[in-house]
């Protein structure tokens, strides 16, 4: 299958376009930025730059299916933020003009990388797929925004993702950092009671949108797709630890000392919002339609994760 893919060099990207070359699949990669790094396959063609690309519509020849992984997220850098009109522009208008270049030359398949976020940073219950918008950010405002403007594609045979925080191989953010600060034994908190939080592995992700590529069932569906076994941030942090070899130092507080400011600051972002409750009923919906279930536990992503970062 000749796939366009955008965001191949993201956390996410590098195992999807990894998995795609592996299944033998022909690539077209869209990079928002020039790269000087070498092709990894002779099936991979790199187009420049999606950014400042206006017209979607003559990169569409030939194609057969687009996965668009590219997104803007609320840090730009180590020290900037990008803007509402930042994640607007490319969060919202970009999957806008491809979602609409993809329906005029008549694509299989358009899978489209969302968030959990689109439904709030905490829940009270596990989330299903229909239950209403309730975004809290300007990140997840975009998110909402880019699947409203795929669902008026009526001719067009989407699938949108909702995946929560991904495990795996090259954590970075808020879970990279507490990866790394548990690996060196340095005492993190562990909220009580403690929270119950969707996970999902990475290659497990990369996996199901394989999966939806192909599966008749999954067009013009919406899917959480995570880990069936909710975890707590703290059993996140024994994870890490264990998979560095010694046990997590964990310190009790009491919830309102971390749920107030993350709260407050309404950015599923920010590393408070880490011990907020935030659960799927996943993967019900994609296990009933497609037969899918994770490969992996996230205590095996987890030690996989630690292991390539040694």
């Amino acid at each position: 299958m000749r796939i366009l893919l955008t965001g191949g060099s993201g956390f996410v990207g590098k195992q999807v376009l990894s998995d795609l070359l592996n299944a033998g699949h022909e690539l077209v990669e869209l990079r928002r930025v020039a790269r000087t790094e070498p092709l990894q396959s002779q099936h991979q063609q790199a187009i420049i730059d999606l950014a400042v690309t206006q017209d979607f519509y003559p990169l569409m020849d030939g194609i057969e299916a687009v996965v668009h992984l590219a997104a803007q997220t609320p840090a730009r850098g180590k020290r900037t933020h990008a803007t509402s009109a930042d994640l607007w522009r490319t969060n919202v208008e970009v999957t806008r003009r491809l979602g609409e270049a993809a329906t005029r030359k008549g694509v299989r398949r358009f899978v489209f990388l969302s968030s959990i976020n689109v439904h709030g940073h905490e829940s009270v219950r596990p989330l299903k797929e229909d239950d209403p918008f309730d975004p809290r950010s300007d990140y997840a405002r975009s998110k909402v925004a880019a699947e409203r403007a795929l669902d008026v594609l009526e001719d067009l045979p989407f699938v949108i993702l909702r995946p929560p925080l991904v495990l795996g191989q090259g954590l970075k953010g808020n879970l990279g950092l507490v990866s790394k600060l548990a690996r060196q034994g340095v005492p993190l908190p562990a909220v009580l009671p403690e929270n119950r939080r969707s996970f999902v592995g990475l290659r497990d992700l990369s996996g199901f949108i394989s999966e939806c590529l192909i599966h008749p069932s999954a067009a013009r569906q919406h899917f959480l797709v995570a880990d069936p076994q909710p975890i707590s941030t703290a059993e996140l942090f024994r994870l890490f630890a264990r998979a560095g070899g010694h046990e997590a130092r964990l310190v009790p507080l009491p919830r309102p000392v971390v749920a107030v400011p993350a709260r407050l600051a309404r950015q599923e972002s920010s590393l408070g919002a880490l011990w907020m409750n935030l659960e799927a009923a996943a993967p019900a919906k994609a296990t009933q339609l497609l037969g899918w279930t994770p490969r992996h536990t996230l205590e095996s992503e987890v030690q996989h994760a630690v292991q390539t970062a040694l």
